[in-house]
């Protein structure tokens, strides 16, 4: 089979040299003996891979053989080393070897090095061209920056991360205080819009809750509820006038009135969102479509999306505790993957569950990032070793602390929150044992955080999916009693997973 003229005419430079070989004069190396002239050649022509690709990696291969090496055993170091001798590489020139390494082997694991490498180097192209200055900060729209707030305003906020009690009121948790500070934040750019001084007064408090209630995008009743409850925390800790905090307890308490009337936009959402089932089936097709990406960017998207969407059913984890790393709060008991979080951000609970084998899969595709799985053992030692995050972008690195709700928010259409609506409502039915149960699942510690939670029972016939998962913590009298496994017509008992 002949090649195309692009094929034919193409003088790419790689890797310091001419290399200008035919598809044949390639193939005479004994290396190629199990491959098909015409196979390569159609793989060429149809875009799989390049000749100059070709070229590179009969090149690379002729150097590991020098060294008594082989593309399953290469340290990065090695790699490295190898590379250099053979020239400067490109972006260019090493995604050409890595399209040709991919296509003709089971991908080895140094495809994940080389993916790696091209990464850095685009990074120092993007600085280069960028400058010191590369990226500016997204400008803010309805909040000022923590410095900007007043000085005695910055000081209580810090009091507060330290824990110290206020005048009349004490120091919310870590996390209530960020968005606390957030708020305050919002109260501080309406002064500054409004060309009010920025202190804390009825007048301004009335501004705040008025451009609250008029954003070009309505926000739900909730959210306004809960802005004001932070400014009035804050005015109680500030120890402000008595006044002013009756007004805004005042307000607190019409708007939380008004919350009673509506239905919040989370029980909204959460009847829109796919029974467990659904949700897995989707999981399991994304994971499938990974294999079969060429842009190893796209690929690892779909592979974090599926793993995401997939473990945090069974384990709705709020999003500061949903950044996984092996060795720290994820482990290889040799049979199953262990989620162990000694303590949860919002409780300081100690969190332990175990895998099934169903969800495990997810975990083993985020290890391989589509190399062969005749290396997953390797990799999860090294993922161990590394004390690697669970969750990494495609050139290694770490994504934003929130990725796995953005994941949600990008399948889903809301973020990862929903899934402990989600969870009260398909286990409520089963009466208090499934409350019970639901509680444990989301680390809530009071039934009246079930009530607010759960929206309305929906009908699952996938809910065996969670059941199966949420070991730790459950009795076996428990699993008897409540979620017996029996047989189905089928022949399939209740409980098992059917991928």
């Amino acid at each position: 089979m002949k090649l195309d003229k692009k094929a034919k005419d193409s003088r790419v430079k790689y890797i310091g040299r001419q290399d200008r070989r035919s598809l044949e004069d390639v193939l005479h190396s004994e290396r190629w003996n199990e491959f098909c002239e015409a196979d390569i050649a159609a793989l060429i022509s149809e875009g799989c891979f390049s000749l100059p690709g070709f070229r590179a990696l009969d090149r690379f291969l002729e150097a590991l053989d020098a060294r008594n090496l082989t593309i399953d055993h290469i340290e990065s170091s090695v790699l490295e080393a190898v590379l250099r001798e053979m020239g400067s590489p490109s972006v260019t020139n090493l995604t050409a070897l890595l399209k040709a390494l991919s296509n003709l082997f089971e991908p080895p694991a140094l495809t994940l090095e080389l993916q790696k490498m091209i990464s850095e180097m685009k990074k120092s192209y993007r600085l280069k061209k960028q400058g010191p200055d590369g990226r500016t900060q997204r400008k803010r729209k309805f909040s000022v920056p923590e410095s900007a707030l007043p000085g005695s305003w910055q000081a209580a906020l810090a009091d507060m991360r330290l824990g110290t009690p206020g005048h009349a009121a004490s120091a919310p948790a870590p996390s209530v205080t960020d968005t606390l500070c957030r708020k305050v934040s919002e109260l501080a750019k309406v002064t500054q819009e409004l060309d009010l001084q920025m202190v804390l007064t009825k007048e301004t408090a009335v501004a705040y809750e008025r451009s609250l209630l008029n954003r070009e995008r309505p926000l739900a009743a909730d959210t306004i509820h809960s802005s004001l409850v932070h400014i009035h925390h804050f005015s109680k800790y500030l120890g402000l006038d008595k006044d002013l905090v009756a007004y805004l307890a005042g307000r607190v308490r019409l708007h939380a009135s008004r919350c009673q009337t509506m239905t919040p936009v989370k029980q909204r959402k959460a009847g829109l969102i796919p029974s467990y089932g659904e949700i897995l089936t989707l999981a399991v097709r994304m994971l499938e479509e990974a294999t079969h990406q060429t842009n190893p960017k796209f690929s690892q998207k779909q592979r974090n999306h599926a793993a995401a969407i997939a473990l945090f059913c069974p384990f709705p984890l709020r999003v500061a505790d949903s950044r996984l790393c092996f060795g720290e709060t994820l482990f290889w008991t040799g049979d199953a993957y262990r989620i162990h979080i000694p303590a949860t951000s919002k409780n300081d609970q100690i969190f332990r569950a175990t895998l099934h084998p169903f969800f495990g899969q997810f975990v083993d595709a985020l290890i391989l990032r589509g190399v062969s799985p005749d290396y997953l053992e390797q990799l999860r030692e090294q993922c161990l070793e590394d004390r690697r995050l669970l969750f990494i972008n495609s050139n290694g690195t770490a994504p934003h602390a929130n990725y796995v709700s953005y994941a949600w928010k990008m399948v889903f259409g809301t973020g990862s929150h929903i899934a402990r609506t989600k969870i009260h409502d398909e286990l409520a039915r089963l009466g208090p044992e499934g409350v019970e149960l639901a509680l444990k699942a989301c680390t809530h510690s009071s039934p009246r955080t079930a009530d607010y939670y759960r929206s309305k029972m929906f009908d699952s016939s996938a809910e065996e999916y969670v059941h199966k998962t949420l070991e730790d913590g459950i009795t076996e009298d428990e699993w008897d009693r409540y979620f017996g496994q029996t047989s189905t017509g089928s022949g399939t008992k209740t409980g098992q997973v059917q991928p």
